[in-house]
């Protein structure tokens, strides 16, 4: 896939995300599925970024098995984002997430301790409607 075929298949997933507002991953805890709100993404260095606090059960989900799964509905429209949560501690990326987003302000800073983020790799996204239709696309 060339370079604006990635960013434009990126672009697509990341508004679909934010149109949404709310979209929910999922992890797993020793045999049970874990299913969470989130509301926050963005891409950086062509890599779609999402993030968390080291002291929630999500980051502690995420260390010991990093398959992750996304969802957000739409309507009658979904996403499905699947891949391997990879944390990034890159000051610079960290520091973006607040430019992306001002409100991510009042509850974190770069440099805090706690502060995570990560990006999904080896990712494919599935658009899928209730009509049947579906599209699946590699990130």
């Amino acid at each position: 896939m060339n370079k604006i075929m990635e960013v434009n298949t990126m672009k697509r997933v990341y508004e679909f995300l934010k149109k949404a507002g709310v979209f929910f991953v999922a992890t797993e805890e020793g045999s049970e599925p874990k299913v969470r709100p989130f509301g926050f993404t963005m891409i950086y260095n062509n890599r779609l970024y999402f993030c968390t606090n080291s002291q929630k059960p999500v980051y502690r989900q995420l260390q010991k098995n990093p398959h992750v799964e996304i969802c957000a509905c739409i309507g009658t429209e979904w996403v499905r984002i699947k891949g391997s949560a990879v944390f990034d501690q890159d000051l610079e990326a960290k520091k973006n997430v607040f430019i992306t987003d001002p409100s991510m302000n009042g509850l974190y800073k770069a440099e805090d301790e706690i502060f995570r983020i990560f990006y999904i790799s080896n990712a494919s996204a599935t658009f899928c409607s209730m009509d049947g239709t579906s599209d699946t696309i590699d990130l």
